[in-house]
């Protein structure tokens, strides 16, 4: 859930005078009536609850977005995610089996909640006229699949924190996987190639 989308749910037992307003990601009201209290989370966001104390008033649960953060291995590129995330794709083509070491994972989310929290690591390799790779040029980890006119960016699997909440959709490019293993009937989609 992104920023513009988070939600207040609003209790209301307290008189007209009681005073609040919005700004940023904070919510306030009177100062000399309210109680704040403060509670951290493992992202880094946090949950404000505004409590009137005198009478007994408005109390305001402030949500944070849902935010899915992730990295390299050395930490010289992280991200984060504020929107959904598409499920699993494995790619078994042999240009993703060489640039992850086996075979890709990805999922993808659309342009505008993909933001980049530290970069200093990253590098871009041209793999065609339309697709960049990113990766960490410090530690080597692959990350990111950036193709023109494309409304998502990809993302490798394996470099989300966990718990991811991930769940798989489907193996691609079968048609061109390795020789040294097989993949296994678990029920997902199975494609020769790659169909939009």
């Amino acid at each position: 859930m992104a920023f513009d989308q988070l939600v207040q749910v609003h209790r209301f037992h307290h008189t007209a005078r009681a005073r609040r307003r919005s700004r940023g990601t904070e919510l306030s009201c009177a100062p000399s009536r309210c109680v704040h209290r403060r509670r951290s989370y493992i992202d880094d966001t946090t949950l404000r609850v505004h409590r009137f104390s005198k009478p007994p008033g408005v109390v305001t649960y402030y949500y944070p977005p849902v935010m899915k953060t992730g990295g390299c291995l050395c930490g010289a590129v992280r991200y984060a995610v504020s929107l959904e995330l598409t499920p699993v794709t494995f790619c078994h083509c042999s240009r993703c089996r060489r640039w992850h070491g086996h075979v890709g994972a990805w999922a993808a989310v659309d342009r505008p909640g993909f933001q980049l929290t530290e970069q200093r690591g990253l590098r871009w390799y041209t793999s065609s006229p339309t697709v960049r790779k990113g990766f960490c040029g410090e530690c080597g980890s692959s990350l990111l699949w950036d193709e023109d006119g494309e409304p998502k960016m990809s993302i490798c699997a394996g470099t989300f924190d966990g718990p991811t909440g991930l769940t798989p959709k489907a193996h691609i490019y079968l048609g061109s996987k390795g020789d040294y293993y097989e993949v296994p009937d678990d029920g997902l989609i199975r494609r020769e190639e790659f169909t939009r």
